[in-house]
C-alpha cells in the first residue's frame, strides 16, 4: 500500500488531498471479510481528522484462481463503511467477474460534508472474496482519493 499527499495542482483539480494506492500483492495479506488499518498502517490518526471528499479509481479489476468476486469497504473503528459503500451495505464490487465498479464516488450520508474524528482511530478497509481464498488474487490495482485534513494544525483553537 501506499498512500501519497497529491501535489497542489492534482489536489486543487481533484478536491483531495491523498491517494491511497492498494494491489492485489497487498490484499493477498488481509483476512477476508475484516477491516484491516490502511491510513495510517501503523499506530493511529489523531482526534480532529477530517475526512471528506472520498472517491475511487479501479485501475485493473481483481482476479485470481477460481475468485469470482471482490467487494471493497472503507471505514473506521465505529463503521466499518463510513467512508466507501453501496447502498445495500456489502461493499462495492472490484473484480472483474463480478461486475466490478471502475470509478465510484460515495454519497453515504454518514460522511455528508466531511466526517471528523473526535478520538484517535484508523482508516481500515474490507475486501470480501468470494470463490475461492484471498490468497488467490493475482491481479487488481485500486485508487482511492480522499481529502484529509488535521483541523488542529490549520487556524487557531477556539475555547
Amino acid at each position: 500500500m501506499e498512500l501519497v499527499k497529491l501535489s497542489h495542482e492534482a489536489s486543487k483539480t481533484l478536491g483531495a488531498t491523498h491517494r491511497l494506492t492498494i494491489t492485489w500483492e497487498d490484499v493477498i495479506t488481509f483476512t477476508s471479510g475484516t477491516a484491516t488499518p490502511v491510513i495510517p498502517a501503523s499506530g493511529t490518526n489523531p482526534p480532529g481528522l477530517m475526512v471528506e471528499n472520498v472517491f475511487f479509481y479501479l485501475e485493473t479489476p481483481f482476479d485470481g484462481g477460481s475468485t469470482t468476486g471482490l467487494t471493497f469497504q472503507l471505514g473506521d473503528g465505529g463503521d466499518v463503511d463510513r467512508l466507501i459503500n453501496n447502498q445495500a451495505g456489502t461493499g462495492v464490487q472490484v473484480h472483474l467477474d463480478g461486475t466490478e465498479v471502475l470509478y465510484y464516488r460515495e454519497t453515504n450520508a454518514s460522511i455528508g460534508n466531511g466526517y471528523v474524528y473526535t478520538a484517535a482511530d484508523t482508516i481500515d478497509a474490507i475486501f470480501t472474496v468470494a470463490g475461492a481464498a484471498i490468497t488467490a488474487l493475482t491481479a487488481g490495482k485500486l485508487h482511492v482519493f480522499l481529502r484529509l485534513v488535521e483541523l488542529a494544525k490549520h487556524g487557531d483553537v477556539i475555547t
